[in-house]
């Protein structure tokens, strides 16, 4: 087929709507194709309509280093032809790549391209993302009283907004900040919120069961988040390849002592061990280093001396990125 700009535009939407798929890899191809199409016929605007959506198809399922690249070539070209809802999304995706890669400074450096935007744009359907940003970065410092505040503030612009996806962002930092806190019984309403929550698809639903074994693993209540774990649910979740629950599974395998997933989960996680993990676009949260799960996975695995060694690296991380409450968890694991 001749190369045209509704045919990249097509390819790259396509993309986009098949994801989250059983084999991601097919919709990530076409995403490519279409992303490539319009390079090839030069014309601006199709491609940031493909870097867009081609994007979008690519979201906590892509290699990161692509996604990366084709999240930043989004943001400046959302600059470059003045069109700051586009350089803004180039800049949000491109913050959770960084945390990812663990490059902590950029990653806040677009945190103010994006802060930077939404006063621009002066609508909370922009500006609650930023603050929700915000409210990442104090959570992850231990600056609780003020991501509390933080976390607040984005809630309420969301709703005003009248954007669902300021509900999924409020419950996952909510969940966090209680966690730093000790606040185990507090987290309880929420995760009931959690359970009620319309994520729009099966995968949403699954992550989020998922989601609730882990806070109850973390809260110590170990027959209520073997009772989150579905063997069929984590299987399915990971051949998704989805980097963002990698530490999610990894508490609910070592809760429900599965060592065929550990053995697994601990392969798939090694090739990324240098990575941060963090919740993506969707719920705005930095959970912490790879090796973080991986140590707990070589312990159930009965590897001491590579468990000791994984917690070694998590603990560097952690502290190295200013990461306190992470630093005192890891050094109590």
């Amino acid at each position: 087929a001749r190369d045209s700009a509704l045919r990249a535009r097509v390819l790259a939407r396509l993309a986009a709507a098949k994801q989250p798929a059983e084999d991601p890899e097919g919709p990530i191809a076409l995403a490519r194709e279409g992303i490539a199409m319009a390079r090839r016929i030069d014309d601006p605007e199709t491609l940031l309509d493909t870097l867009r959506n081609g994007g979008s198809a690519m979201v906590d399922l892509g290699d990161l280093n692509e996604r990366l690249l084709v999240d930043r070539e989004l943001a400046m070209l959302g600059e470059e032809l003045d069109n700051p809802v586009e350089a803004l999304r180039g800049h949000l995706r491109s913050v959770m790549d960084y945390l990812s890669l663990d490059r902590l400074n950029d990653a806040f450096r677009a945190v103010h391209a994006c802060e930077r935007l939404t006063d621009q744009l002066g609508h909370p359907a922009y500006t609650w993302r930023a603050v929700a940003l915000q409210a990442l970065r104090a959570i992850w410092e231990g600056r609780l009283d003020e991501a509390e505040q933080l976390i607040a503030k984005s809630h309420e612009l969301g709703a005003e907004a009248s954007d669902p996806n300021s509900e999924a962002v409020h419950i996952a930092q909510t969940l966090r900040l209680l966690q730093y806190r000790g606040e185990f019984d507090a987290q309880l309403p929420v995760l009931e919120r959690l359970s009620k929550f319309s994520f729009g698809n099966d995968i949403g639903t699954a992550i989020a069961q998922i989601m609730i074994g882990e806070e109850h693993a973390l809260a110590g209540r170990l027959e209520l988040a073997r009772g989150c774990y579905d063997p069929e649910i984590v299987n399915r979740l990971l051949r998704l390849a989805d980097d963002s629950i990698q530490l999610s599974v990894a508490r609910l395998a070592v809760a429900a002592a599965d060592v065929d997933l550990a053995e697994r989960l601990h392969r798939r996680m090694s090739v990324n061990r240098d990575h941060m993990v963090n919740g993506g676009v969707f719920l705005m949260v930095l959970e912490g280093p790879a090796t973080w799960g991986l140590a707990w996975l070589s312990q159930l695995l009965g590897r001491r001396d590579e468990a000791s060694e994984h917690f070694a690296h998590a603990l560097e991380a952690a502290r190295r990125s200013g990461g306190r409450p992470a630093t005192a968890l890891i050094a109590l694991d």
